[in-house]
């Protein structure tokens, strides 16, 4: 259960930073819209009543972000819950990604989305810095190109646990606030 805690806080906090990427976010396809119906359909669950709430477990999937946001807008104000800008979004941002790269899913993508923010200023980085996240994506993104290439002992076999357990040292070291 404590871990099925921490998740939905990750989401939540990823769902409260959604605003982080502002116009671009639909250009880049970089935020996952469907999981605010998600979020919404778990609060209902938890016992949390809430017109605005409803309303948000209704969207069909593919969600439009135009059409949705001024519906997450009206359930934020109405449960007193506080958006996250500037690095706390961001941190939240990555910490929804590295969440899932050590779960297993999608590795690669959530590498990618996670390395955008994972280095920064109120972030610690890996001791390593020269594979921090955003060369381990590079260097996987050559792979796809080249499956013999390799860099400093990481070839296409071994990438994926190297980031998984880049991505644990980053959840350890940036908890969640």
């Amino acid at each position: 259960m404590e871990k099925e805690n921490e998740d939905f806080k990750i989401l939540t906090d990823y769902i409260l930073s959604i605003n982080l990427w502002g116009d671009f976010n639909s250009d880049l396809d970089l935020t996952d819209f469907d999981l605010i119906e998600d979020w919404a359909i778990q609060l209902i669950n938890l016992g949390c009543e809430n017109e605005a709430l409803y309303n948000l477990a209704t969207f069909y999937k593919p969600i439009n972000p135009d059409e949705i946001m001024p519906y997450l807008k009206r359930t934020f104000l109405e449960l007193n819950l506080k958006e996250k800008e500037g690095d706390d979004a961001e941190i939240c941002y990555a910490r929804y990604h590295f969440n899932r790269v050590i779960k297993g899913e999608d590795v690669k993508s959530n590498l990618f989305r996670a390395a955008i923010f994972s280095d920064g200023n109120d972030r610690k980085s890996h001791p390593e810095t020269e594979l921090n996240f955003g060369v381990l994506s590079e260097i996987w993104l050559d792979m796809k190109y080249d499956p013999d290439y390799w860099y400093r002992g990481i070839n296409i076999s071994n990438i994926e646990q190297k980031v998984i357990e880049k991505a644990k040292w980053w959840l350890k070291n940036n908890p969640i606030n």
